[in-house]
C-alpha cells in the first residue's frame, strides 16, 4: 500500500498532491533508507527558523548532553524536514540545476542520511580516508567558531553527503519512477562529477585564538585538530575512536613508519578478491586501504617529508643490494651500463643507458622542487 503511495506522489506531474501527501512521501522514503542501511535515527517534521536551515528542506542534529558535547551514548540523530517547504512547491523544476524539484528533494533526504551514516563510522575504522577527515573535521566545527559557516561550501562532510545523496536519489527512482531518472540521469551525472571535481580542489579557512590559518583543506583541518588531540587525547579518541588510525593514545601524531607497519598489518588480513565502493568508485580491499593511508600522509607536512626521505632511502638500498662482482656504484651511470647488458639487444641497451643518464642528471633537480613545493606547507 505504501509502495503504491509513494509511486503516485513521485508520478504525479500536475503537482495536486497535499502537505500530507509530501510528508508521508519524506517519512516514509527517510525510513526506508534508513532501515536498509542499518542507520539508527529518528525523524521529525518542525519549523526549521534558525538562519542557517531555514533555506534547506531537511536538517541533521544529533543529541548531545547537557554541556552540549557529543558522547558516546548520546550519538543518536534527528532527521528533521522543515514543515515551511514540505510543499508541493517541491515539484517545480529547480532551474540552477535543471532537475524536477522532486528529484531534488530525494538527494536532499540522501544528504541527511550520510551524515548520520558518517557520524556512526565515528566509532568504527573504515577504509576511507574522507571518514576520517569528516571526523576531524566535526572537531573543528565544535572547536573553531564559524568554522562551519565560514567553509560550509569547501568542508568535506558536506560535499560528501551532497555525492552520496545523489547516489541514494538514484537508487530511490530506480525503484518508484524509473522513468523519471531515464529522463534526468545524465544531468543527474554531471552534478556528481562536478563535486567530484570541486571536492579535489577545495580550500578552507580556520580562525583560532592565535591565528588565521588558510590552505588546502586536510592540511589546515589537521593543525586545527592536532593541538586540540593533544591537549585531550582520551577524551577526543574517545568519542572519535576512528582517529587511533592516525594518532597515539597520548595524542601524538603517528610517524610515517607506524603507519606502514600499521597498513601492512591490515592488508595481510585481507580478502583481496572483496569490493567495496568508495565515495561511489568500486575498488578491492587492497587499493581502498593504500588510497586511505595515501590520503593520511597527504594531509601533513612532516609525514610527507618522512615518506619522501623513506622512499629516497630505500631506492639507494635497493640498488646498492647488488652482487659484489658488479661493483655497481648509482651515483657512476658508466656502471649501471655494465650491469644492465644481459640479454638485451643493442637498440635496447643505447635506449636504457640514455634513460638511465638523463634519470641521474635530472633526480636531484626534480627532488630540490618537490622539497620547495612541500616546504611551502599551509600559509
Amino acid at each position: 500500500m505504501d509502495e503504491m503511495r509513494i509511486k503516485k506522489i513521485l508520478q504525479n506531474s500536475n503537482n495536486k498532491n497535499s502537505p500530507e501527501d509530501i510528508k508521508f512521501l519524506a517519512i516514509s522514503l527517510t525510513r526506508e533508507m534508513l532501515e536498509k542501511e542499518d542507520i539508527n535515527a529518528h525523524i521529525a517534521v518542525r519549523k526549521l527558523d534558525d538562519d542557517c536551515y531555514a533555506r534547506h528542506v531537511g536538517a541533521i542534529s544529533i543529541n548531545k548532553d547537557e554541556n552540549g558535547k557529543i558522547t558516546n551514548r548520546s550519538i543518536n540523530h534527528i532527521i528533521n524536514f522543515n514543515e515551511n517547504k514540505l510543499s508541493s512547491d517541491l515539484f517545480i523544476t529547480n532551474q540552477e540545476k535543471n532537475i524536477p524539484g522532486i528529484v531534488d528533494f530525494l538527494h536532499g533526504i540522501g544528504h541527511e542520511i550520510q551524515h548520520a551514516s558518517r557520524s556512526e563510522n565515528y566509532t568504527k575504522e573504515p577504509i576511507d580516508y574522507n571518514a576520517i577527515l569528516i571526523a576531524k573535521e566535526s572537531i573543528c566545527r565544535n572547536k573553531y567558531r564559524g568554522f562551519y559557516t565560514k567553509n560550509y561550501d569547501a568542508l568535506a562532510s558536506e560535499n560528501d553527503a551532497e555525492i552520496q545523496g545523489w547516489y541514494r536519489a538514484v537508487e530511490v527512482l530506480k525503484k518508484y519512477d524509473p522513468n523519471l531518472l531515464q529522463a534526468y540521469k545524465e544531468e543527474i551525472n554531471e552534478i556528481i562529477q562536478e563535486l567530484k571535481e570541486k571536492d579535489s580542489n577545495s580550500k578552507i579557512i580556520l580562525i583560532t585564538e592565535k591565528d588565521r590559518v588558510t590552505g588546502e583543506r586536510s592540511k589546515v583541518i589537521s593543525y586545527g585538530v592536532d593541538k586540540v588531540i593533544r591537549e585531550n587525547p582520551e577524551e577526543m579518541m574517545g568519542i572519535y575512536p576512528i582517529l587511533h588510525l592516525e594518532y597515539n593514545k597520548d595524542g601524538s601524531k603517528k610517524t610515517y613508519e607506524q603507519l606502514m607497519e600499521d597498513k601492512e598489518k591490515r592488508l595481510i588480513k585481507l580478502n583481496e578478491k572483496e569490493n567495496i565502493f568508495v565515495q561511489g568508485e568500486e575498488m578491492n580491499k587492497e587499493e581502498a586501504i593504500e588510497k586511505m593511508y595515501e590520503g593520511i600522509i597527504n594531509s601533513d607536512d612532516v609525514l610527507q617529508k618522512q615518506s619522501k626521505k623513506a622512499n629516497k632511502d630505500e631506492s639507494k638500498q635497493n640498488y646498492s643490494e647488488t652482487p659484489e662482482k658488479e661493483n655497481r656504484n648509482i651515483e657512476n651511470p658508466e656502471n649501471w651500463k655494465e650491469g644492465i647488458r644481459y640479454n638485451l639487444s643493442e637498440d635496447q641497451q643505447k635506449e636504457i643507458e640514455a634513460y638511465v643518464e638523463d634519470m641521474f642528471e635530472n633526480s636531484e633537480n626534480e627532488i630540490d622542487e618537490v622539497e620547495n613545493n612541500i616546504n611551502e606547507g599551509i600559509r
